[in-house]
């Protein structure tokens, strides 16, 4: 095991470190670290079931806190035992709980038993302690992109590969599945690769894009331009960099007409360079538009407060088209399972009724037109969240559509406020909300009910942090923030090691503070087998514990041809027979064994985690004992550009003052806003066409500045 002496803040340099005690898995801590003014939890655990059981190891009453540099006891507490000693039986041990938040000084250290003589893998206390990770998580999706190839300097020399699917009768010239003729060639270069396999969905990339164009708004200070990428140094956070990837691969998948093709498939050699076969694509489908306008729109959005009016004037209108198109061709549909790609991307009338909402959203808010804001507010009562008054952290993803809508200036105050209520109420009461986390049903601090975990699991822990997040995002609680931060902090530690695997749920993090990480994915590049099968690039995001997991039914019938070995259930045990939270292994073997049902990433996966990591990503470096600074104005401006009036809207402030400046800076306007008001109209009515510079003040002295367009 590696040991580091931290020599800065901002981790960088390190010196070996001699580890002189022996590492006990029992001894749990988020592998990474925390932030100095954080809850700071360490888990300790006695087997009772699983593939770890029986232990004998018992906690003493005290345990320490000690300094990798020169193991100086730096903290001492005592040990709690989660509900007096009872065996949780989703993790199948007995777990006790050591709290040490009240120690903040910035450093390195690890857990010690100075009874046992044990101690737990090194972490950092840092305010900077998840940026590095931050960079790794983001970089993966430069990993999946199609279309490009990846030079050393970037991908590094273990990962680079030539220029993939840009061969005959692939990316750029893909032809139709159904009429594979030169006529039906289109562009279709560029985009991520979904998951562990080679293919491009459009409604599959609708939930990363909106997890993390609304990382991107929410949490706009924390984005830097230096991630290694070939677009690093433009000028433009990198995020929206490899956002840009995504929605430019969009953009070709238009038709002339408007409407969006569904998907881009075929190929499954490593690397992705050496895959040669033909690739073909989906018809356009409503879905497929409705899924498109939403993320085309939404990227408008960011791209204009990001001060790139251009882009996000094409952004807008390929979306409006797309809706428009999705409206006239209300059945359009296409099933590829058996024919083209792998997973079935056709989404049923529920999916495509709340894509069409999320676009009708994001369209209002970018152009103000009336049509959209009705069609919502007619139509919201058709979604779960409405419809079972329940936050499913399944659909996590809606739910921030839904209550961003609510922030827009215009919505029904009736409407806005039954989503809100339905949205708090939900997260307040729910069982399987804030509840779980008072009463302390999970003693690993990330709740989900038994039935939650299945294939992807870690999507959904991701999906029930981010519904807490969203309570402090959208300001529907302020009393409790503190408690809804601290409780979406459990499933960040969850993916970080606080689990009972003791493992941390990205890949190859040995050499970025993550001693004890995935090494194995699922994938067509790094897979069983492949020259990368035990090294896959950092940070990817495994699919999780998934006590669902099954062999192939061949197995059942014995006619796996030469691979029937393969279904000895007894050697995979772990994932069989395992307590929920154990049934994980770190393998990535392929046919019979099916271990996408456990290891895939996803980029979906990897967004709903990059949103959650987000909250907690602090770039500056101060002391321990000083004060947080405020984070910056959160505010949308619609319609932009705009005709005649603007509406101003701060998501997370009071309007106390309104300026607005010509291009050449000089003060035009200026008013006082009397009231608790966080919107208001802004008319452009006397103005002449041209570029101006909005900036809004709130009461608290913040300020948020945006370039203002009248056409």
């Amino acid at each position: 095991m590696k040991q580091q002496l931290l020599l800065s803040l901002l981790l960088i340099p390190f010196l070996a470190f001699t580890q002189n005690y022996t590492l006990s898995s029992q001894l749990k801590v988020d592998q990474i670290g925390y932030l100095p003014a954080a809850e700071k939890m360490a888990i300790v655990s006695q087997a009772q079931l699983g593939y770890n059981a029986p232990e004998t190891y018992t906690p003493p009453s005290t345990l320490e806190i000690r300094a990798t540099v020169d193991d100086a006891i730096v903290f001492s507490g005592s040990v709690v035992a989660w509900k007096n000693g009872q065996t949780h039986d989703q993790s199948g041990d007995k777990v006790w709980h050591f709290d040490f938040s009240d120690f903040k000084t910035a450093g390195e250290y690890y857990v010690y038993d100075p009874v046992n003589e044990v101690g737990s893998y090194p972490f950092l206390i840092a305010e900077d302690v998840y940026a590095e990770v931050l960079k790794l998580a983001v970089r993966t999706f430069y990993y999946q992109r199609c279309g490009t190839d990846k030079p050393s300097t970037y991908a590094g020399t273990e990962f680079a590969d030539g220029t993939n699917f840009l061969g005959a009768q692939q990316d750029a010239a893909c032809r139709l599945y159904s009429n594979p003729v030169e006529a039906t060639a289109r562009d279709l270069r560029g985009g991520w690769f979904d998951a562990g396999d080679y293919n491009k969905y459009v409604n599959f990339a609708f939930s990363p894009m909106i997890d993390l164009l609304f990382a991107y708004l929410d949490y706009p200070t924390i984005w830097t331009d230096d991630y290694n990428i070939p677009e690093s140094g433009n000028g433009v956070p990198d995020l929206l960099d490899e956002l840009k990837w995504e929605l430019d691969w969009l953009l070709r998948m238009q038709e002339e007409d408007g409407g969006i093709l569904s998907v881009v498939g075929g190929g499954s050699i490593s690397p992705p360079s050496a895959e040669t076969a033909p690739r073909y694509y989906g018809p356009a489908t409503t879905a497929a538009s409705f899924s498109a306008a939403a993320m085309l729109s939404l990227g408008a959005i960011a791209f204009e407060e990001s001060g790139n009016p251009t882009y996000a004037s094409d952004l807008r209108l390929a979306a409006i088209k797309a809706y428009e198109w999705g409206v006239a061709n209300p059945n359009k549909t296409f099933y590829n399972s058996g024919q083209l790609a792998a997973g079935e991307q056709q989404l049923d009338d529920y999916g495509t009724l709340m894509v069409q909402l999320s676009a009708a959203v994001f369209l209002y808010a970018k152009t103000g037109e009336s049509e959209y804001r009705t069609f919502v507010e007619s139509n919201y009562i058709l979604s779960h969240l409405k419809e079972w008054g329940w936050a499913s952290m399944y659909e996590e993803p809606y739910h921030k559509v839904m209550l961003f809508f609510t922030k827009q200036f215009g919505v029904s105050a009736n409407v806005a406020s039954d989503i809100i209520n339905t949205y708090v109420n939900s997260v307040k009461s729910a069982g399987d909300h804030l509840p779980s986390y008072q009463n302390g049903e999970d003693p690993y601090r990330a709740y989900l009910s038994s039935q939650n975990y299945t294939w992807g699991s870690n999507n959904t822990k991701g999906g029930q942090a981010n519904i807490y997040l969203n309570m402090i995002n959208f300001d529907l609680d302020q009393e409790n923030e503190n408690t809804y931060k601290t409780a979406a902090a459990g499933y960040l530690h969850y993916f970080h090691g606080l689990n009972p695997n003791n493992l941390m749920y990205l890949t190859k993090m040995e050499d970025y503070q993550g001693e004890n990480s995935c090494q194995e994915i699922y994938h067509s590049w790094f897979g069983d087998g492949t020259a990368w099968d035990n090294n896959p690039p950092p940070a990817y995001v495994v699919g999780g514990p998934n006590p669902t997991y099954g062999l192939d039914g061949c197995c059942a019938s014995n006619s796996c041809a030469n691979l029937n070995a393969l279904c000895d259930a007894a050697a995979l045990t772990p994932p069989f027979d395992q307590p929920t939270q154990k049934a994980y292994l770190d393998f990535n073997t392929s046919w019979p064994q099916n271990s996408w049902q456990i290891s895939e990433p996803a980029i979906y996966y990897q967004s709903s985690y990059i949103k959650v990591l987000a909250a907690f990503v602090n770039l500056a470096s101060p002391t321990a004992n000083s004060t947080p600074t405020a984070s910056e104005l959160k505010a949308h401006i619609f319609p932009n550009p705009t005709k005649d009036q603007v509406q101003l809207s701060l998501q997370n402030g009071i309007i106390a003052q309104v300026h607005l400046f010509d291009a050449i800076g000089r003060l035009i306007y200026q008013k006082t806003v009397e009231g608790k008001k966080t919107s208001m109209r802004l008319s452009l009515e006397n103005y002449e066409n041209g570029l101006y510079i909005l900036e809004i003040i709130d009461s608290k002295g913040r300020k948020v500045i945006q370039k203002l367009e009248k056409l």
